[in-house]
């Protein structure tokens, strides 16, 4: 049997047999098989759902599927991001006053990432992983995260997970924590406060981009996922190759993960070109405000899914400096040149 290395994941309901008990069987059941639903549907390729266990469904992907931390991080705020609003529309479009129903506000998520060895194993077409690291991000799931920090819904990062995906740069805000597990010791991991990130995200107003309102729109269809496309479109080496740049470099004090104001300076033979991360929405869009060539202009690239893959355009605004009639050719061609590229990127690496 091939023996591989990956991250293994486990969404968890918080409340789960609480509610269940406390609530109308009928209701009750119809609010967890939504919100187990939507946690499902949220689990998007590369990550890959292995089964589901009650409350908790149980994904993995394989290593090098993501290319950067960030982006694996970000799918898990996803899953998170979609329990809530799942969660939060039945709390408001309810007017029921049954107990499930004035129980499901108590309800939340816990998810649990961990990097190691597994072995997959087929079971009459049922695939199961197998392996003392599938056996402990299942341990993960009895912790003392609740006593220690009050938090109902988290994430929980093994730092094996961690120093996997290179992320120390990334996990600076979380907690750090410390469980010990029979027959594997003490082991070191981060708590996540994803109800705070939760938080955030209502108060963020993004802007949606729109095709039609853009002075250049150029796009590309390709068989990538979603998250597949946002991973490689923003890794700043695969930006390097697909605008055909010299450099590309972050250069703001921010730290952490790239977000609005992160800044970056890329070299290229006709010219530098500045830009500032204005709005990040993984892994649907991000926009930024530039300076290429000498021409300030609002730039936007938008991954769309779709049933064979992803749909990704690049926008151009109208600059505020230049003839937009004797402009429009050269960013038009640059955007053309860039899908086609990072399409090839894309093929090469499926």
């Amino acid at each position: 049997m091939n023996v591989q290395q990956g991250y293994l994941l486990i969404s968890d309901i918080s409340g789960y047999t609480r509610f269940l008990v406390e609530s109308e069987l009928g209701h009750a059941k119809e609010i967890l098989d939504s919100l187990l639903k939507a946690t499902i549907e949220a689990i998007r390729a590369p990550v890959r759902v292995l089964n589901t266990r009650g409350d908790a469904v149980v994904a993995f992907v394989a290593d090098r599927d993501f290319l950067q931390p960030q982006s694996l991080l970000e799918s898990m705020e996803a899953i998170y991001f979609d329990f809530r609003r799942q969660l939060e529309f039945m709390d408001v479009n309810t007017t029921c006053t049954c107990q499930a129903c004035v129980n499901m506000a108590s309800l939340d998520l816990k998810l649990f990432l961990h990097h190691g060895e597994y072995i997959e194993q087929d079971l009459g077409g049922a695939v199961e992983l197998q392996g003392a690291d599938v056996i402990l991000v299942n341990l993960l799931m009895k912790n003392s995260v609740k006593e220690a920090t009050g938090l109902f819904g988290y994430g929980l990062i093994t730092d094996a997970a961690i120093s996997a995906m290179a992320a120390e740069g990334l996990v600076d805000d979380m907690i750090s924590h410390l469980e010990t597990y029979e027959h594997f010791g003490d082991i070191a991991m981060r708590i996540w406060d994803l109800p705070s990130v939760w938080a955030r995200e209502r108060e963020r107003r993004s802007s949606e981009p729109d095709p039609a309102s853009a002075w250049v729109v150029e796009s590309i269809e390709t068989s990538a996922p979603q998250w597949v496309a946002w991973d490689r479109a923003t890794d700043e080496e695969q930006k390097r190759l697909y605008y055909d740049m010299e450099s590309v470099e972050r250069v703001d004090d921010l730290g952490g993960p790239v977000r609005p104001g992160s800044q970056f300076h890329c070299v290229h033979e006709l010219g530098d070109v500045r830009f500032t991360i204005t709005d990040w929405n993984p892994p649907h869009s991000f926009q930024s405000d530039e300076v290429a060539l000498g021409i300030p202009i609002h730039f936007t690239m938008q991954i769309t899914l779709t049933d064979s893959g992803s749909t990704i355009r690049i926008m151009y605004d109208e600059p505020l400096e230049g003839d937009p009639v004797e402009l429009e050719d050269l960013f038009r061609g640059a955007a053309q040149d860039a899908l086609r590229r990072l399409g090839e990127i894309l093929e090469a690496q499926a």
